[in-house]
């Protein structure tokens, strides 16, 4: 049985595009269930999802969290609650085991085929070495009694105080920069030993899970990213340590990386409707400039 594959974004962003329809392209005997709202719900190769049936323990949630980060409140908290919406989610639709990835990471390899070698696990998470804490934008979910665990140490967080300290001290830490997120709780989540957690950031049979196309881990960097080559549909790196061309799995566009997305999409019908859809929008401009000339 091909395993599901779940991503959790509101609005309809242009790299959402990209994301989607690489992933179907590589799994296309995956689900694909986007869990999102009324703007995304035009994708006619995914299970759209409204974000408001799985919300109501994650805006309990908003009722104890503390804001400690120096990003938007909007933002950090929603990377909280998507937790929460997920394990609803996966429980409502008796789902067991799903792929979760964000909406910024680029999929090349069948995922079916890949959880079999992180089946051991609850769940998987990115840890680099260099890393401070572990990522969770490409997840294997095995253990939905692992995940709802996971949700209940989110609220033990800010209910107790010895793990509320944890998280001001990271923020101290910040110094005006970030601070506390749901990075920080997966870390301690993980140093707690609750649950048993794979490390998908490692490199093993020459091919890894990038942590984030941001940051080097050892890889051969080119304009601020990592220097990927795309060889029959498929991106690979040159270690440093090794000298030696590593494979990708996937790749995660983080932050101002999203405008790159296009450029590694393999999927071409994604590149040709996302084409499509801006000449629309060039066209309309140009008659509403007419219009106002005429």
């Amino acid at each position: 049985m091909s395993v599901p594959i779940v991503l959790i974004h509101r609005t309809d962003s242009d790299y959402l595009l990209y994301s989607l329809s690489q992933a179907k392209k590589v799994n296309p005997q995956s689900n694909i269930h986007l869990i999102g709202d009324p703007s995304n719900s035009h994708y006619a190769f995914v299970k759209h999802y409204n974000i408001l049936d799985y919300f109501q323990e994650a805006q309990e949630f908003s009722e104890y969290y503390q804001h400690l980060n120096t990003n938007p409140y909007e933002y950090e908290i929603f990377c909280f609650q998507r937790w929460l919406v997920l394990k609803n989610f996966m429980l409502i639709n008796k789902i067991e085991k799903c792929f979760y990835m964000d909406s910024d990471v680029m999929l090349y390899a069948d995922m079916t085929l890949e959880e079999k070698r992180f089946s051991r696990f609850d769940f998987t998470l990115s840890y680099p070495p260099q890393a401070d804490s572990p990522s969770p934008h490409c997840s294997f979910i095995n253990n939905i009694n692992a995940l709802n665990d996971f949700c209940d140490f989110l609220k033990e967080i800010y209910l107790n105080d010895s793990l509320l300290n944890i998280m001001k001290l990271q923020f101290d830490r910040c110094a005006g920069h970030g601070g506390a997120c749901d990075m920080t709780a997966f870390r301690e989540y993980q140093n707690r030993g609750r649950s048993k957690i794979g490390n998908t950031s490692i490199i093993l049979n020459d091919s890894i899970y990038d942590h984030n196309i941001n940051d080097s881990h050892g890889f051969e960097m080119c304009n601020g990213i990592k220097n990927i080559n795309l060889r029959n549909g498929k991106p690979f790196c040159r270690y440093s340590d090794c000298n030696k061309e590593i494979k990708f799995k996937i790749l995660h566009f983080q932050g101002g990386a999203k405008k790159f997305m296009r450029y590694y999409c393999t999927a071409r019908k994604a590149i040709i409707a996302d084409y499509f859809r801006k000449l629309r929008g060039k066209v309309y401009r140009l008659i509403v400039k007419l219009e106002k000339i005429f």
